[in-house]
């Protein structure tokens, strides 16, 4: 609720439903998912996510608003977690089968990191990462940069005795869309895009036939398309 850029921005509604439920619904659907848990801070201006997300029945684990490392590691130990898969509620466009891609290669391979944004081959905003217990604690114990502490996974993408995996994407222009919510124009092209989409959980490929038919949308934040 507190982020600088744009604050509360989590639970402004987009057709009917807050950002953070069009993430937890997507979550929901991650094929090899067991739990959807929102990891978010103390204090009281943050209840409002609290009441939201378990009112959209995911579970709530509650830690530092600066250490989210260390708010991760607590969730995977309420939760007695053996995988994680890390989607930031900042990305209401996040895929299901993308994120299965991404948990699959995880849990059938030997490596302990995947990501699918190093390098990046999907819009910003199709962003996940998924690794073991023992990496996240390991990063807990390990890693001691602010920056760091507050991005969960650096040092996991730098540590040399981390095994890493990344399932890529198509490339080409796609990696300069912009669908990830930091600033109201950001907010506004999700809703233009979201009026398109229906009651059900989108994939990409659904915002992606909006955009071909109404490619103006890209207009609304094209100023803010930095990573």
């Amino acid at each position: 609720m507190t982020s600088s850029r744009f604050p509360g921005k989590v639970m402004r509604v987009v057709e009917g439903r807050t950002v953070l439920e069009w993430v937890v619904r997507a979550s929901f659907k991650v094929p090899g998912i067991d739990v959807v848990c929102v990891a978010t801070p103390t204090g009281k201006e943050h209840d409002a996510i609290v009441h939201e997300a378990e009112r959209i029945g995911a579970v709530v684990v509650r830690g530092s608003e600066t250490d989210v490392l260390d708010r991760f590691r607590l969730a995977a130990q309420v939760l007695d977690a053996d995988l994680v898969m890390r989607v930031t509620t900042d990305c209401p466009l996040a895929d299901p089968d993308i994120c299965g891609e991404v948990l699959k290669v995880l849990h059938r391979s030997s490596v302990d990191y995947v990501c699918n944004n190093d390098p990046h081959s999907y819009p910003h905003g199709l962003d996940c990462e998924a690794f073991t217990r023992a990496t996240l604690d390991a990063a807990a114990a390990s890693a001691h940069h602010a920056f760091d502490r507050e991005h969960v996974t650096p040092w996991m993408k730098r540590e040399p005795n981390v095994r890493r995996a990344y399932v890529g994407g198509p490339g080409g222009e796609v990696v300069h869309w912009r669908w990830t919510i930091d600033t109201e124009e950001d907010l506004a092209f999700f809703a233009a895009v979201a009026r398109h989409l229906g009651p059900g959980v989108p994939y990409w490929t659904d915002v992606a036939r909006v955009l071909k038919e109404h490619p103006e949308y890209h207009e609304i934040n094209r100023q803010r398309r930095q990573r």
